[in-house]
């Protein structure tokens, strides 16, 4: 860059250099890094979006026994239960139990649904 005083007729001139930052070497390093995890941070984002369905199931399960547990029989109760604690002995295993977690999240959602048909549909 360079400038000059029009009045004295000086000018001078600035050189600027990049005394810092990455070069093109490190960022095309940390590019490949990235890309290298990008699979890894898939399957954490969906497992971690699976446990939070998980947790909100079992609560809204947990809630739907405190309000109507007693429309169901003592069988109905222990199946749900069960679903429950399989539910619950999965949930925080980590990614590499996805699968498990997402078989014991569909049962139990396929019980609370069939009970939930029997609610809206059965005489009070």
């Amino acid at each position: 860059m360079s400038a000059r005083d029009l009045g004295t007729g000086k000018a001078q001139e600035i050189v600027i250099k990049q005394s810092g930052g990455l070069t093109s070497a490190e960022i095309d390093r940390m590019v490949e890094e990235a890309e290298s995890f990008a699979e890894e941070d898939r399957e954490r984002k969906a497992y971690s979006q699976a446990s939070n369905d998980a947790l909100t199931l079992l609560y809204s399960t947990e809630q739907t026994i405190e309000e109507y547990g007693e429309r169901f029989s003592p069988d109905e109760l222990a199946r749900i239960k069960a679903a429950m604690n399989v539910l619950n002995d999965v949930k925080d295993k980590g990614p590499q139990a996805m699968e498990d977690l997402r078989e014991a999240t569909d049962r139990l959602q396929a019980i609370m649904h069939r009970f939930a048909e029997l609610m809206y549909t059965a005489p009070e």
